[in-house]
């Protein structure tokens, strides 16, 4: 039985697995599209419900596709799974293909797909918008043969969606899975506090001035969220649309950027001083910091202020899950959802800046590492082996173990006894808990461990 529409859109030859194309879509569970799949039609393993259409994958840079898996990732932790159902067919006569689709019916995937779409349009990502959105799994393309009498009544529930670029598919799965469960018999369950909130634990001159370091970014970011809040409270008070909302808040990304790199760079610089003391001057530490100094920068530019204007450009459309095409001014109770979204969405970002401290704590080792080369070389001159160091690991820490192209921390603790440029990498370098790293590096002086590289 088909169902009728009241618009029939033309849509585009559909996306296929080795296509040039991109998009985001509901892979059809093995055992329906067995069930559902028509001879010389589409395979059963291509069956699909099309949310976003990107056209072609050369359209997109690296970055839209990192914001388009993140915005549909952020989304898709509210939601545990979708229920589907396929009740019935019908063809898009438009079409000179002739498509015959099965009509999808799930109230919880056009919110979603709603909301989504609201946070890529924040997000300047172009998609396809020829037609009204029309939920629907094509089956075959019939071009000049007659519709078949085909009856296709599913009903099945999905726990994941999928991300498309040229052929390579990247799952995006419902729900956070990222809470541990409560164990059995524990009705009170507190969770750990999130990664760079805490800061180190001890009275040494690299913890205090680590943690100094953690501070000044967090309050960086802190007197810039206060500021944004306050305008965007003003601004919706005043009547403007969501998409001039969004558009200050773009303007205000690079002024957040310039102050952490201002403030990142002087702190690795720091951080080298006090590694280095009175060889700071030394040409191979000068290498090393410039060196450090540009890694920081690019991670600030290219991974955490990105992080931030895409948590809180998701908070402005999920704010209003309703709106529609962010035409004229907004209500009063729509004002109070933005103003509590970008609230809620400003304090949890503190997290983010504040794990940029272990940039400071990384200088410090990388200082040493290169200064301990240049006491091996000044002891090898003498005829005297390298002094053997060792990774310590903080007792009241979580250690991380190896992961794909990093090492653990578990498993580099220990001593070297050949010294400084043994170590395959230093606390918080190339390691699993990157900038969280609590360890660090000692080094056998005259019988005795102790921290820095020489004895002034």
């Amino acid at each position: 039985m088909g169902v009728a529409l009241k618009r029939r859109p033309t849509i585009q030859a559909e996306f296929a697995a080795n296509s040039k194309g991109a998009m985001l879509a509901v892979t059809i569970p093995n055992n329906v599209a067995a069930r559902i799949a028509i001879p010389g039609g589409e395979p059963p393993e291509d069956l699909h419900v099309t949310l976003f259409y990107f056209y072609d994958n050369a359209d997109l840079n690296d970055d839209q596709r990192t914001i388009i898996r993140r915005l549909a990732s952020s989304l898709a932790a509210e939601y545990e799974e979708f229920e589907i159902r396929l009740a019935g067919t019908d063809v898009f006569e438009e079409n000179d293909e002739r498509p015959l689709f099965a009509v999808v019916v799930s109230p919880s995937l056009e919110e979603y797909r709603r909301r989504l779409a609201v946070a890529l349009d924040l997000a300047n990502i172009t998609y396809s918008k020829e037609h009204e959105y029309q939920p629907h799994l094509t089956l075959k393309y019939l071009n000049s043969e007659a519709r078949p009498s085909l009856t296709v009544n599913e009903l099945f529930t999905v726990n994941n969606l999928d991300a498309w670029f040229a052929g390579k598919r990247i799952p995006i799965p419902f729900g956070n899975r990222f809470i541990r469960n409560v164990p059995r018999g524990k009705r009170h369950f507190v969770a750990r506090p999130k990664a760079g909130q805490k800061q180190r634990i001890g009275s040494g001159d690299y913890e205090t001035k680590t943690n100094r370091q953690q501070r000044k970014l967090v309050a960086v970011y802190d007197k810039w969220a206060a500021a944004v809040k306050r305008d965007l409270a003003r601004l919706t008070k005043e009547g403007k649309p969501l998409p001039e909302l969004q558009a200050y808040l773009d303007a205000q990304i690079p002024k957040l950027e310039a102050r952490l790199v201002e403030i990142q760079s002087a702190g690795i610089k720091s951080a080298a001083k006090t590694a280095a003391g009175s060889r700071y001057e030394l040409p191979a530490v000068l290498v090393t910091t410039d060196r450090q100094i540009r890694d920081n920068v690019e991670l600030i530019r290219k991974n955490l202020v990105p992080r931030i204007h895409e948590k809180l450009t998701l908070a402005l459309a999920l704010a209003l899950p309703l709106a529609v095409g962010g035409i004229g001014g907004l209500a009063v109770e729509q004002q109070k959802s933005v103003a509590l979204a970008i609230k809620n969405a400003t304090l949890a970002g503190r997290s983010m800046p504040a794990q940029y401290a272990g940039g400071y704590w990384v200088a410090i080792f990388e200082t040493e590492k290169t200064l301990g080369g240049v006491r091996e070389d000044e002891r090898a001159s003498q005829g005297l082996p390298p002094e053997p160091v060792r990774w310590v690991l903080d007792p009241r820490a979580v250690h991380c173990h190896a992961s794909p192209g990093f090492y653990g921390c578990a498993e580099l603790a220990g001593e070297y006894k050949d010294g400084w440029r043994s170590l395959p990498t230093v606390p918080a370098g190339q390691v699993t808990c990157r900038g969280n790293c609590r360890c660090h590096i000692e080094v056998n002086r005259d019988g005795q461990w102790r921290r820095g590289v020489y004895d002034d």
